[in-house]
Protein backbone atom coordinates (compact mmCIF):
# COMPACT_ATOMS: atom_id res chain seq x y z
CA UNK A 1 0.00 0.00 0.00
CA UNK A 2 1.47 3.45 -0.88
CA UNK A 3 0.38 6.92 0.33
CA UNK A 4 0.80 10.58 -1.42
CA UNK A 5 0.59 12.47 1.79
CA UNK A 6 -0.94 15.67 1.55
CA UNK A 7 1.98 17.62 2.99
CA UNK A 8 5.79 16.44 1.99
CA UNK A 9 8.73 16.46 5.26
CA UNK A 10 11.87 17.02 4.86
CA UNK A 11 14.25 14.40 4.64
CA UNK A 12 17.75 14.89 6.34
CA UNK A 13 20.25 12.78 5.59
CA UNK A 14 22.44 12.79 8.33
CA UNK A 15 26.56 11.53 9.20
CA UNK A 16 27.02 11.63 13.06
CA UNK A 17 30.08 13.31 14.42
CA UNK A 18 33.26 11.35 14.51
CA UNK A 19 31.82 9.33 11.36
CA UNK A 20 33.05 9.56 8.16
CA UNK A 21 31.13 8.32 5.58
CA UNK A 22 32.78 7.59 1.27
CA UNK A 23 30.72 8.27 -1.33
CA UNK A 24 32.08 6.53 -4.26
CA UNK A 25 28.77 6.79 -6.52
CA UNK A 26 26.19 9.59 -7.03
CA UNK A 27 24.29 11.50 -4.45
CA UNK A 28 21.85 13.65 -5.76
CA UNK A 29 20.59 16.37 -3.70
CA UNK A 30 17.46 18.27 -3.89
CA UNK A 31 13.95 19.29 -3.61
CA UNK A 32 13.17 18.09 0.22
CA UNK A 33 16.38 16.25 0.74
CA UNK A 34 19.61 17.87 2.63
CA UNK A 35 22.53 16.72 3.70
CA UNK A 36 23.11 17.86 7.11
CA UNK A 37 26.17 15.96 8.53
CA UNK A 38 29.19 16.72 11.64
CA UNK A 39 30.95 14.01 10.51
CA UNK A 40 33.39 13.68 7.21
CA UNK A 41 31.78 13.29 3.75
CA UNK A 42 34.81 11.89 1.36
CA UNK A 43 33.80 11.81 -2.19
CA UNK A 44 36.22 9.52 -3.69
CA UNK A 45 37.38 8.92 -7.00
CA UNK A 46 34.30 7.98 -8.97
CA UNK A 47 32.15 9.80 -6.55
CA UNK A 48 29.73 12.80 -7.20
CA UNK A 49 27.93 14.81 -4.92
CA UNK A 50 24.86 16.77 -6.78
CA UNK A 51 23.65 19.59 -5.33
CA UNK A 52 20.49 20.98 -6.69
CA UNK A 53 18.96 22.67 -3.27
CA UNK A 54 20.44 25.76 -1.87
CA UNK A 55 23.50 26.75 0.20
CA UNK A 56 21.48 26.01 3.65
CA UNK A 57 22.83 22.41 3.62
CA UNK A 58 24.96 22.39 6.18
CA UNK A 59 27.54 19.74 4.40
CA UNK A 60 30.12 20.33 7.07
CA UNK A 61 33.43 18.24 6.71
CA UNK A 62 34.55 17.54 3.17
CA UNK A 63 36.94 15.76 1.43
CA UNK A 64 37.85 15.12 -2.12
CA UNK A 65 40.17 12.27 -2.99
CA UNK A 66 42.52 12.17 -6.42
CA UNK A 67 43.91 9.13 -6.75
CA UNK A 68 47.58 9.67 -8.44
CA UNK A 69 50.82 8.02 -9.62
CA UNK A 70 54.28 9.69 -9.29
CA UNK A 71 56.13 11.69 -11.54
CA UNK A 72 52.95 13.08 -14.14
CA UNK A 73 51.43 15.67 -14.40
CA UNK A 74 47.58 16.23 -13.81
CA UNK A 75 45.30 18.54 -15.42
CA UNK A 76 43.51 19.28 -11.98
CA UNK A 77 41.24 21.52 -10.01
CA UNK A 78 39.54 21.85 -6.66
CA UNK A 79 36.17 22.16 -6.82
CA UNK A 80 35.89 25.42 -4.08
CA UNK A 81 34.47 28.59 -4.27
CA UNK A 82 37.34 30.89 -4.84
CA UNK A 83 40.76 29.30 -3.29
CA UNK A 84 44.17 29.45 -1.99
CA UNK A 85 46.20 26.42 -2.70
CA UNK A 86 46.80 25.19 0.97
CA UNK A 87 43.17 23.01 0.44
CA UNK A 88 46.03 20.57 -1.54
CA UNK A 89 46.66 18.08 1.24
CA UNK A 90 49.21 15.24 1.24
CA UNK A 91 48.11 12.24 3.33
CA UNK A 92 50.98 10.49 2.59
CA UNK A 93 54.54 10.76 4.53
CA UNK A 94 58.14 10.06 3.56
CA UNK A 95 60.40 11.48 1.68
CA UNK A 96 58.97 12.12 -1.79
CA UNK A 97 55.66 13.71 -0.15
CA UNK A 98 55.01 16.42 -1.91
CA UNK A 99 53.40 18.22 -5.11
CA UNK A 100 54.47 20.61 -7.58
CA UNK A 101 51.92 22.47 -8.96
CA UNK A 102 52.19 25.47 -12.04
CA UNK A 103 49.02 28.21 -13.51
CA UNK A 104 48.21 28.71 -16.95
CA UNK A 105 48.91 32.26 -18.01
CA UNK A 106 45.65 33.08 -20.46
CA UNK A 107 46.93 36.02 -22.20
CA UNK A 108 50.73 34.58 -22.84
CA UNK A 109 48.56 31.08 -23.97
CA UNK A 110 51.37 29.30 -21.83
CA UNK A 111 52.30 27.76 -18.17
CA UNK A 112 54.05 30.14 -16.07
CA UNK A 113 57.78 28.92 -15.00
CA UNK A 114 57.26 29.61 -11.49
CA UNK A 115 56.17 26.95 -8.98
CA UNK A 116 52.73 27.46 -7.07
CA UNK A 117 52.76 28.28 -3.31
CA UNK A 118 50.09 27.26 -0.60
CA UNK A 119 49.56 30.87 -0.70
CA UNK A 120 48.54 31.10 -4.08
CA UNK A 121 45.29 32.11 -5.24
CA UNK A 122 42.89 29.99 -7.40
CA UNK A 123 39.48 31.05 -9.18
CA UNK A 124 36.33 28.55 -9.20
CA UNK A 125 36.67 27.17 -12.83
CA UNK A 126 39.97 27.12 -14.07
CA UNK A 127 42.75 24.27 -13.74
CA UNK A 128 46.37 24.07 -13.19
CA UNK A 129 49.04 21.46 -13.45
CA UNK A 130 49.64 19.35 -10.52
CA UNK A 131 52.57 16.86 -10.38
CA UNK A 132 52.98 14.48 -7.31
CA UNK A 133 56.54 12.82 -6.39
CA UNK A 134 54.94 9.79 -5.40
CA UNK A 135 51.95 7.19 -5.79
CA UNK A 136 48.81 7.47 -3.97
CA UNK A 137 45.96 10.20 -3.08
CA UNK A 138 45.95 13.95 -2.96
CA UNK A 139 43.31 15.58 -0.86
CA UNK A 140 41.34 18.85 -1.39
CA UNK A 141 40.02 20.26 2.03
CA UNK A 142 38.42 23.55 2.13
CA UNK A 143 40.21 25.39 4.13
CA UNK A 144 39.01 28.71 4.29
CA UNK A 145 36.31 28.15 1.55
CA UNK A 146 33.52 25.52 1.03
CA UNK A 147 32.35 23.42 -1.94
CA UNK A 148 31.10 25.25 -4.89
CA UNK A 149 27.22 25.23 -5.42
CA UNK A 150 26.68 28.33 -7.85
CA UNK A 151 26.42 29.31 -11.14
CA UNK A 152 28.76 31.33 -12.15
CA UNK A 153 30.79 33.21 -14.78
CA UNK A 154 34.57 33.12 -15.00
CA UNK A 155 36.51 35.90 -16.94
CA UNK A 156 39.65 35.59 -19.04
CA UNK A 157 41.22 37.72 -21.30
CA UNK A 158 42.89 35.66 -24.49
CA UNK A 159 45.32 36.93 -26.73
CA UNK A 160 48.08 34.65 -28.06
CA UNK A 161 47.93 31.77 -30.62
CA UNK A 162 49.43 28.98 -29.39
CA UNK A 163 49.90 24.95 -30.54
CA UNK A 164 47.34 25.60 -33.28
CA UNK A 165 44.56 27.85 -31.57
CA UNK A 166 43.91 29.92 -28.23
CA UNK A 167 43.55 28.15 -25.74
CA UNK A 168 41.78 28.47 -22.32
CA UNK A 169 42.60 26.08 -19.35
CA UNK A 170 39.73 25.06 -17.55
CA UNK A 171 38.17 22.53 -14.98
CA UNK A 172 34.92 21.57 -13.51
CA UNK A 173 34.24 23.56 -10.59
CA UNK A 174 31.66 21.23 -8.48
CA UNK A 175 31.78 18.20 -6.72
CA UNK A 176 29.71 16.44 -9.39
CA UNK A 177 30.75 15.23 -12.60
CA UNK A 178 30.07 17.45 -15.50
CA UNK A 179 28.61 16.40 -18.79
CA UNK A 180 30.84 17.71 -21.20
CA UNK A 181 28.03 18.36 -24.54
CA UNK A 182 26.07 20.13 -21.62
CA UNK A 183 28.64 22.27 -20.91
CA UNK A 184 29.25 23.03 -24.53
CA UNK A 185 25.40 23.81 -25.18
CA UNK A 186 24.84 25.81 -22.41
CA UNK A 187 28.58 27.65 -21.37
CA UNK A 188 27.81 30.60 -23.73
CA UNK A 189 31.25 30.02 -24.91
CA UNK A 190 32.19 29.92 -28.96
CA UNK A 191 34.17 26.94 -28.91
CA UNK A 192 36.05 25.95 -32.05
CA UNK A 193 34.84 23.15 -33.73
CA UNK A 194 32.69 22.12 -30.45
CA UNK A 195 35.29 20.42 -29.11
CA UNK A 196 36.62 20.42 -25.64
CA UNK A 197 40.38 18.88 -24.76
CA UNK A 198 40.19 16.64 -21.62
CA UNK A 199 43.38 15.30 -19.99
CA UNK A 200 42.80 11.36 -20.23
CA UNK A 201 44.46 10.56 -16.62
CA UNK A 202 45.28 6.81 -17.59
CA UNK A 203 46.94 7.58 -21.10
CA UNK A 204 48.25 10.66 -20.20
CA UNK A 205 47.36 12.61 -23.19
CA UNK A 206 44.68 14.95 -24.28
CA UNK A 207 41.74 13.60 -26.27
CA UNK A 208 39.00 15.26 -28.26
CA UNK A 209 35.77 14.76 -26.93
CA UNK A 210 32.08 16.59 -27.58
CA UNK A 211 30.43 13.95 -25.33
CA UNK A 212 31.15 12.27 -22.57
CA UNK A 213 32.01 13.10 -18.34
CA UNK A 214 34.41 15.74 -16.74
CA UNK A 215 35.21 14.66 -13.59
CA UNK A 216 35.29 15.80 -9.53
CA UNK A 217 38.80 17.75 -9.36
CA UNK A 218 39.33 16.70 -13.41
CA UNK A 219 40.63 20.06 -15.67
CA UNK A 220 40.21 20.55 -19.95
CA UNK A 221 40.80 22.33 -22.48
CA UNK A 222 38.73 24.80 -24.81
CA UNK A 223 39.99 26.57 -28.27
CA UNK A 224 38.18 29.47 -28.41
CA UNK A 225 39.11 30.78 -32.09
CA UNK A 226 39.90 33.85 -31.48
CA UNK A 227 41.61 37.00 -29.24
CA UNK A 228 39.40 38.87 -26.64
CA UNK A 229 37.71 38.69 -23.53
CA UNK A 230 36.39 35.71 -22.86
CA UNK A 231 33.66 34.75 -20.22
CA UNK A 232 32.61 31.24 -19.26
CA UNK A 233 29.33 30.34 -17.64
CA UNK A 234 29.19 27.43 -15.31
CA UNK A 235 25.90 26.62 -14.61
CA UNK A 236 25.05 23.42 -11.93
CA UNK A 237 22.40 22.00 -14.56
CA UNK A 238 25.66 21.12 -16.50
CA UNK A 239 26.35 18.33 -14.12
CA UNK A 240 25.42 14.99 -14.78
CA UNK A 241 22.09 13.68 -13.19
CA UNK A 242 20.99 17.61 -12.03
CA UNK A 243 17.36 17.38 -11.79
CA UNK A 244 17.34 20.46 -14.19
CA UNK A 245 19.42 19.25 -16.95
CA UNK A 246 18.12 19.88 -20.07
CA UNK A 247 17.98 16.49 -22.64
CA UNK A 248 20.15 17.50 -25.58
CA UNK A 249 17.13 17.07 -28.01
CA UNK A 250 15.00 19.41 -25.63
CA UNK A 251 14.56 22.91 -25.31
CA UNK A 252 12.71 23.42 -22.17
CA UNK A 253 14.19 21.93 -18.97
CA UNK A 254 12.68 18.43 -17.71
CA UNK A 255 9.39 18.79 -15.81
CA UNK A 256 10.21 16.47 -12.24
CA UNK A 257 7.36 14.86 -10.49
CA UNK A 258 7.87 14.09 -6.90
CA UNK A 259 5.97 12.98 -4.02
CA UNK A 260 6.97 10.54 -0.60
CA UNK A 261 5.61 7.27 -0.38
CA UNK A 262 4.94 6.14 3.02
CA UNK A 263 5.76 2.40 4.44
CA UNK A 264 5.53 0.98 7.85
CA UNK A 265 5.75 4.94 9.31
CA UNK A 266 8.70 5.61 7.37
CA UNK A 267 8.70 8.02 4.07
CA UNK A 268 10.83 7.84 1.02
CA UNK A 269 10.93 10.32 -1.55
CA UNK A 270 10.76 9.70 -4.91
CA UNK A 271 11.09 11.87 -8.23
CA UNK A 272 10.34 11.63 -11.70
CA UNK A 273 11.46 13.13 -15.00
CA UNK A 274 9.52 13.83 -18.47
CA UNK A 275 12.49 12.24 -20.74
CA UNK A 276 11.96 12.96 -24.62
CA UNK A 277 14.90 10.72 -25.74
CA UNK A 278 12.70 7.43 -24.78
CA UNK A 279 13.17 4.92 -27.72
CA UNK A 280 11.56 1.86 -28.21
CA UNK A 281 13.97 -0.85 -26.36
CA UNK A 282 13.84 -2.11 -22.80
CA UNK A 283 15.80 -0.46 -21.28
CA UNK A 284 15.72 -0.62 -17.11
CA UNK A 285 17.79 1.86 -16.43
CA UNK A 286 15.74 4.60 -18.48
CA UNK A 287 12.45 4.02 -15.60
CA UNK A 288 11.73 7.98 -16.61
CA UNK A 289 10.87 7.03 -20.00
CA UNK A 290 7.21 6.59 -18.15
CA UNK A 291 6.49 10.58 -18.51
CA UNK A 292 7.64 11.06 -22.08
CA UNK A 293 4.83 12.14 -24.34
CA UNK A 294 6.35 10.28 -27.18
CA UNK A 295 3.77 7.51 -26.53
CA UNK A 296 6.79 5.24 -25.25
CA UNK A 297 5.77 3.44 -22.07
CA UNK A 298 7.28 0.48 -20.60
CA UNK A 299 5.71 -2.06 -18.21
CA UNK A 300 7.61 -1.34 -15.12
CA UNK A 301 8.14 1.31 -12.17
CA UNK A 302 11.24 1.70 -10.64
CA UNK A 303 12.36 4.07 -7.64
CA UNK A 304 16.26 4.30 -6.82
Amino acid sequence: NMQIPKTRMLIDIYIPAGKIVKLNTTLVLSGNIRLNNSGTLVITDGGSLVNATDNNNNIGNVIIEKSVSADRWYLTAAPFTNYTMNVIEIPTSGTNADVAAISYNYSQGAWSSNYMTTADNMSAGESFFMWPFYTGQVNFVPNGCSLNNEDFSLQRSVTQYTEGGYWMALANPYPGRMNIALFIATSELSIQGVRVYGFDASGGYFNTKTEGEIGVTDGFFVNVGSTGQKTVKYKKEQMKNYPSSKSKSVSQPREFIDFAVEYDFKSIGVQFAQNEEAEQYYDIFDANKLFATTGVIEPYFVTD
